[in-house]
């Protein structure tokens, strides 16, 4: 059930996106940068001779108050993981009674979901090789 509805979530997202889209920018793929550029002009509400208006960063620090996650949503983007049951099973296990029982010791509660795997992805990341090695393991390949 964790993400049933997330080939017609996405959908969604890229039909508004396609909708809202600037003309040059509706040929580009998910993952390449825009290159329209907004030019202020008439009706548009700003002063085309000011300086621009500053864009906020996703660079920010992280708020310092453990009850804050580290990011905000608006910062994830949902993506599809497939695997078998048995595996989901473990990995939720793995959060809901290893790392939120380590969180709580630490007083950190409530921690969204979107943060927990965000960090799953970083050490998955950082451990390459041995997802490697599992693969070539479940395969049967010896090495």
């Amino acid at each position: 059930m964790a993400f049933d509805d997330l080939d017609q979530a996405e959908q969604e997202e890229s039909d508004r996106s396609a909708e809202s889209a600037a003309p040059d920018d509706r040929d580009r793929t998910p993952d390449e940068p825009s290159t329209s550029v907004e030019r202020p002009g008439p009706g548009s509400g700003r002063d085309p001779s000011a300086a621009p208006a500053e864009q906020p960063t996703t660079t920010e620090q992280p708020s310092t108050d453990p009850a804050d996650p580290a990011f905000g949503f608006d910062e994830a983007k949902q993506r599809p993981l497939y695997a078998r049951q048995a595996a989901w099973d473990a990995f939720e296990d793995a959060l809901a009674i290893d790392v939120e029982a380590t969180l709580r010791r630490n007083d950190v509660r409530d921690t969204p979901k979107r943060e927990l795997h965000d960090a799953a992805l970083h050490v998955l990341a950082e451990h390459a090789d041995e997802v490697a090695e599992r693969v070539l393991d479940e395969r049967g390949v010896d090495r």
